[in-house]
């Protein structure tokens, strides 16, 4: 059974990128002996990268950027419909353009490599004008297999042959104008894209189906003595869940998971569920997508767990992590310039541009942290200026007491 995968993705028209902005987790450098355990061979030609960061100041479009990844992922290799995954609100138009263009990277560990062109027009609801829906206009799909290809190639349109044209399929086919036309290709498997961004701001527990490993819980906060799962008289469902801190006899129990937030931290909460979902994609080799990983959670965790899979020890499937941070030391242990993208966005277009850190010209003997403390790297800081307009407002606004 072959297993097919989104590599990345190049976007046009979207209101918020630049046109050509490439966002994937393959990686761009050559293959070395320092930076071997940072990659994996997904087939003989593919090489990705099992750790990928996006960076950036806050509104750059961090957060919308994974969000298309995910939903991508979804609408050519899960086969959901546009609405049913997360393009229906990250699709948005760049003003004096009616569609958006998508030119998305697949590959399979049997060695094929799809290129798929879509282009996505909106419409308006039949009920409700004021709102609008998006569907497929046109796709095309490159497909190749050769192995002897330069990685500059790999997936070039032009050296793939002819492609398929969605338009030319007969007029009584059943795609729905929602559905891509890639499905009719046929893959075995694809693992999900695992994307945890839609509860960033909430931290929502998740516990596990059997039980929170010990491990864990002394890892997060070593004054918890258990967290038991009790299950109904068939062993089927969990009925509640008792927890018990070292130093008391208290054991304090209930049916809902959510009710301990008023007795664990907000970074046990986080860790327990964030580990939840990361250990699920080192199971399935799955992609796990998590947006600002250091919310809630101490610095040296998130990197302790970005680090599980680095370890081959630990990531015994090749599951890769895409995570975005402000935490820009997390970036340090990043071994690979390919391994990190930096989103900028220019005052006057508004529009945020995608640069790979290996695509760059900064200087290799600074950390990554210190480039974009630097300033090296434009527009990777706050602008200066509209500090100090902030704070001429925050004078204006605040009268001394009088005494």
């Amino acid at each position: 059974m072959s297993i097919t995968k989104l590599i990345g993705f190049k976007i046009y028209n979207h209101y918020l990128f630049k046109d050509g902005s490439y966002f994937g987790i393959d990686i761009s450098g050559q293959d070395t002996q320092k930076t071997r355990k940072s990659i994996f061979s997904f087939s003989d030609t593919v090489k990705l990268n099992k750790v990928t960061s996006v960076v950036g100041i806050n509104a750059v479009g961090k957060t919308m950027l994974i969000n298309i990844f995910s939903g991508l992922s979804d609408f050519y290799l899960k086969e959901k419909s546009i609405d049913q995954t997360l393009l229906e609100s990250t699709l948005k138009l760049r003003k004096n353009t009616d569609y958006i263009k998508v030119e998305a990277r697949i590959a399979s560990d049997d060695n094929k490599r799809y290129v798929i062109q879509t282009i996505f027009k909106q419409k308006k609801q039949e009920i409700d004008e004021t709102s609008s829906s998006w569907y497929v206009e046109e796709e095309a799909i490159y497909s190749d297999s050769q192995r002897n290809c330069s990685r500059k190639n790999l997936f070039n349109p032009q050296k793939m042959g002819q492609p398929r044209y969605r338009s030319k399929l007969a007029k009584n086919s059943m795609l729905s104008p929602k559905d891509s036309y890639f499905r009719s290709v046929g893959i075995d498997y694809a693992p999900r894209v695992m994307s945890t961004s839609s509860f960033t701001n909430l931290n929502i527990p998740y516990h596990f189906s059997d039980k929170t490993p010990e491990s864990l819980l002394g890892y997060l906060d070593n004054s918890i003595d258990y967290l038991r799962y009790n299950r109904d008289s068939n062993n089927d469902a969990v009925v509640s869940y008792s927890l018990k801190f070292k130093g008391s006899d208290e054991v304090i129990t209930s049916n809902d998971f959510s009710s301990f937030s008023n007795v664990l931290s907000s970074g046990t909460i986080k860790g327990i569920s964030l580990f939840f979902w990361i250990l699920g994609a080192l199971r399935s080799g799955s992609t796990i997508i998590v947006d600002e990983i250091e919310i809630h959670i101490n610095k040296q965790i998130a990197r302790d767990f970005i680090g599980l899979f680095m370890d081959p020890k630990t990531n015994k499937n090749n599951a890769s992590i895409i995570y975005t941070t402000h935490y820009m030391e997390l970036t340090n242990d990043l071994q690979r310039k390919d391994q990190e993208y930096v989103i900028s966005r220019d005052n006057d277009t508004l529009q945020s541009s995608i640069l790979r850190l290996s695509d760059s010209n900064a200087r290799s003997e600074l950390k990554n942290s210190e480039l974009f403390e630097s300033g090296s790297i434009t527009n990777t800081q706050p602008d200066y200026e509209k500090y100090i307009e902030l704070k001429s407002d925050v004078s204006k606004h605040v009268k001394e007491l009088k005494r």
